[in-house]
Parts: structure tokens; sequence; C-alpha cells
């Protein structure tokens, strides 16, 4: 449980005389998941400037499928149970625009290449050096061409077919695996349909449901993926899902339902219709914002501040109930019993702020996982004894802060409102729908200071706007 198994590493190359081997590890523990045996060669050879080879006792042609020209430099092997697999010589790729034909002929002997006899019937798969893969078998004419607009997917999961688009010839590998365990799944069907749609019909006794999804990928010849290909997979049970690729041109079906949540504005502008991007956010306007997201998520009232615990903050100040609600979670931490409501937080301090909100929504910050993905840990300005080191680094890791281009942090500078939003915006995992806003920017709350080429303008939408959003990986779908 928890293996993902990688792509097979052959340990053995086989041989005419000896088979050969091969395994899959765990990409994460390096455990061994998967043995398997390599077919012997029964027989091996090169195609020469004919485009020919003789494999036993079988002349062997490769040519391509429309100009007929003889592809050299093809290695044919040629297995006991009689099938040939052909690997394309590293200049020629498996392409539905340029098929490549391959034709079996039995000879009597190597030298007698007369009174030749199409072979029928003869199993035959392709591969180049993309590990596009493609297979058929060869017509009474001993022929077959690959590759075709269908095919059933190897060992690994793959299989290489064509489609035509508005005229187009195209060319796309499909990779079919286990979503759980990342196993891929042998002899499933694949055809590109009518519409250029790729269809999948799983092989008996692989199962696809909620608790075992099928991932299908798909690229083109030249391993670029294919964003929004429309892809149907059928189970052998009558089981059906559907849905469209992702710009890494894969899908996992049936895919997870989609989850709307809400997402409250959290800041305002002023009276005169500006935001004021560049001006500075106060300690206490900061925790006002932090104090109306956590009762949010929280689902609780925040309650009138009877006394406060900071001898410069009064029970009728307009902050005092968010400071005390914070306060008793831990989020704001006082000096000298003093909080300094009035005076502009730092980028130190609302970095801080915001790693003590993060915990106490029950969430953990996992520095370790994070660490695997970026470099940025450190800033030559925080020093290991600075007194939100810790704060800075943990958000760092997790993607809510940046430093700048020299490598700086500039702790002790004060935060600007449009930098607050977006370090708010990175850790509440929240980005603005560009397209939503593109076109119903009228029906949003705008600020006529801050355009459209403004770098935080998303953001400050984001923050500015309440809306339901269904949140699909990085981006989100606004639905007002």
């Amino acid at each position: 449980a928890g293996h993902t198994a990688g792509e097979w590493i052959v340990d053995k190359q086989p041989t005419l005389t000896a088979e050969g081997a091969k395994h899959k590890s765990c990409t994460k523990c390096s455990k061994v998941l998967e043995t398997e045996v390599i077919e012997r060669v029964y027989n091996q050879s090169v195609t020469d400037g004919k485009g020919e080879a003789i494999v036993g006792q079988y002349l062997v042609t490769v040519t391509d499928a429309e100009s007929k020209n003889p592809v050299s430099g093809a290695t044919v092997n040629l297995a006991a149970d009689d099938s040939i697999s052909i690997n394309l010589p590293g200049n020629r790729l498996l392409d539905y625009a340029e098929q490549t034909t391959v034709k079996v002929k039995r000879i009597k002997s190597v030298e007698d290449k007369q009174n030749l006899t199409a072979v029928s019937g003869m199993s035959i798969s392709v591969t180049d050096l993309n590990k596009n893969y493609s297979a058929g078998k060869t017509d009474s004419n001993g022929q077959v061409t690959v590759p075709a607009t269908s095919g059933n997917t190897n060992a690994d999961g793959v299989v290489t077919v064509g489609r035509t688009d508005d005229g187009v010839k195209q060319t796309l590998t499909v990779k079919v695996f286990e979503d759980g365990t990342k196993r891929p799944v042998k002899d499933a069907a694949v055809d590109s349909g009518k519409g250029g749609n790729i269809n999948v019909q799983l092989p008996k006794g692989v199962d696809m449901d909620e608790e075992n999804r099928i991932g299908v990928l798909v690229s083109d010849h030249k391993q670029q993926p294919q964003e929004k290909v429309n892809v149907y997979v059928k189970g052998d049970l009558k089981q059906k899902a559907d849905g469209a690729t992702d710009k890494e041109g894969e899908i996992v079906l049936p895919e997870t339902p989609a989850v709307s949540e809400r997402h409250s504005a959290y800041i305002v502008g002023y009276t005169d219709g500006t935001f004021r991007p560049e001006a500075q956010i106060t300690r206490a306007e900061a925790a006002a914002i932090f104090a109306r997201l956590l009762a949010e998520q929280k689902n609780e009232h925040i309650s009138p501040a009877k006394y406060t615990n900071f001898t410069d903050t009064t029970v009728n100040a307009w902050y005092a109930d968010y400071v005390n609600y914070l306060t008793g979670y831990g989020v704001i931490v006082g000096e000298r019993s003093t909080f300094r409501p009035n005076e502009d937080i730092t980028r130190a301090e609302l970095t801080a702020m915001a790693v003590r909100f993060f915990e106490v929504t029950g969430k953990e910050i996992d520095n370790a996982d994070a660490n695997k993905k970026t470099n940025n840990t450190r800033f030559n300005d925080v020093s290991n004894s600075y007194w939100a080191a810790e704060y800075i680094e943990s958000a760092a890791l997790q993607g809510w802060v940046q430093g700048y281009g020299n490598g700086s942090f500039k702790a002790e500078s004060k935060i600007t409102r449009a930098e607050a939003v977006t370090l708010i915006n990175n850790l509440l995992g929240r980005s603005a729908d560009s397209e939503y806003i593109s076109n119903n920017g009228r029906r949003l709350n705008t600020f006529s200071d801050v355009y459209a080429k403004h770098w935080a303008y998303a953001a400050i939408l984001e923050a500015a706007n309440s809306h339901n959003a269904v949140v699909d990986q990085e981006t989100e779908i606004w639905n007002r």
C-alpha cells in the first residue's frame, strides 16, 4: 500500500541464447514491485538500404507507407512464438501522417529469395525511441501498416493511435494506468473514435469506480502533452466515465465530484473608491482580517470585548473584539503588554501571524515535504536568531511568501496592502478566476487605482469579492 511503480528497468538484455530480465521499483522507497522475463531473441537483424532484413525464414521489409521509401536501420527481432517486433531507427517515429508499413514473406533460404510467400496473421509490434507503440497482424498480403486508428496497450499500458482533426492527421500516444498504484493496464482497447475522441475499453478484471480510478495520459508522438482531449472509458461491467485531459495531458476517471467552496471577501477599499495597493496596513487592520477569516472557518461568533490584554487597546476600540478573539487562540502575541494597533505591520509580523493562523485552523505545516519542492528556505538577511526566522522559513517553504531578487526578505519593512492580500490568498489556497473577472468586471467590486495590468490585480479582486469557487488543483472556477 502506498507504493508507486516506476518504469521498467532492464536488468539483462535478451540474447539469441538466453532470456533477459526486467523489474519495476517503487519511486518512493525503491522496493522491487514487479519482475518479468524478457523472451530471448530467436533471431535478430537490421534492415538494409532496401529496408529489408532476414530473421529466421522470413524476409521483413520496412517502408514508408505512402512514398514506399525503405526504412533502413530498423532492428527486427523474431521471438520464439513466431511474432516479430521492430524498433524504428532514431530518425523515424511512429506517425499517423507518415505511417510505416511492414511486409513479411517466407523464404526457403537466405540465398533463395525466389517464390516468396506472403505470411498472414503474424503478430507485428513496432516501437520507436520515444516509446511509442503500435501493433497489428499481417493481412492476406503479409503486410500491416502502423499506427492505425485503434490498438491495444502493451505491458507498459501504452499504445499509439492516429486520428484526423479538421483534415489534419494527428498521432496520439495513450497510456492507461491504475491511478492508485500507477500500475499500467495491459490489453486495454483504444481507438480514436468519431470527432477525435479517445475511447478506452478496459480489459476484463480491471475495475473502475470511486475506489479504483483509471488514469489516462495523452501525448503526441513527440512526447508533448495533449490538453482538452475528450476521453471515454468503459469497464467490462458496463461502467462508464468521461472527461477532458488537463494541461499535463492527463485525466483520472471517474472524476472526483466538484466541491464548491464559499470564499468570503475579507478586505474592503476606501470610501473614495480606491484600494491604495502600495499603502501600508496596520496591525489592527491585519487583526481584523485574520479574525474574520478564523471565525468563518470555525463557524464562531466574535463576542464583544469585555476586557483587553493590552494596555494600549481599549474595549471601545473598533478592533478590540478582533484582537481579543485572536489573542485567545494565540494568533496574536503582544510585546510588553502592548499591541501597537496603529503601527504599520512589518513583513515579519504579518508572516508570523499568518503561520499561527494556519496552525489554529487545525492544519499542519509539512516543511519536510515542502523542502523537496523548493530551495527557497533561507534569506540572506534573516539570521537563525531572528525572532521570526522559523515563521518566515515555514511560509517560504509553503510558497506563501517570496523574497527579493537579491535573496533578501526585508523582514522589518512595512508590508503593503497588495503584498498582504497576496500572502493571505496563498495561505488560504485561493486564486482568482481570471476568465470570470474578464467577463464580469462590471459586476465585481473593483477599485479606481487598481488596473488590470497591476501585478496584484487578480489577488486584490479575489480578496475583495465574495464568491463560490470550485477548486481544481491550483485554479478556481467562480460561480457567484
